[in-house]
């Protein structure tokens, strides 16, 4: 599981230079707003993060998700439900509604499942943090989740 994780993140930032910078109105594309899609749930996740929403970002995930949250005060591997909702509660308490600006995702897909990756920046009283996200969905929900804090992120 740490390789599979590992392999994700270096794709991620080996990808970075080549993202475009996205205007405002590319912030959600139309290939994401499809219903159902990877993509479309992976950018409700994030929205659901910036405004502080625990239950919706808690309905993602299942049963036996696993979160890699990687760098800042939160840092560490979160696995089940039970466990999955702390570092969101205190994420949102000492952040507040955060603005966020995405740039440009990827997604890889298959039958068995689709993986979503995306730079993101969100700032808010705690400041500005950046953040690339990355999540493994399988029958419509979050089985796997990076947030990899990433200080030299760029958009």
């Amino acid at each position: 599981m740490h390789r599979f994780a590992a392999s994700l993140i270096m794709a991620a930032l080996a990808g970075c230079a080549e993202m475009p910078a996205p205007s405002p109105a590319a912030q959600v594309s139309p290939a994401a707003q499809q219903p159902g899609s990877a993509r479309a749930l992976a950018v409700a996740r994030l929205q659901a993060i910036a405004q502080g929403d625990i239950e919706a970002i808690q309905r993602g995930y299942a049963d036996d998700a696993i979160l890699q949250w990687v760098g800042g005060p939160l840092d560490g591997v979160y696995q089940g439900r039970a466990q999955l909702a702390a570092p969101w509660q205190r994420f949102a308490a000492a952040q507040g509604v955060l603005h966020a600006t995405f740039g440009a995702s990827s997604e890889s897909a298959n039958p068995r499942g689709a993986t979503v990756i995306t730079p993101v920046i969100f700032v808010g009283q705690g400041g500005t943090i950046k953040v690339r996200h990355v999540v493994v969905i399988r029958g419509g929900q979050v089985v796997d989740e990076i947030w990899q804090v990433d200080p030299a992120l760029t958009l």
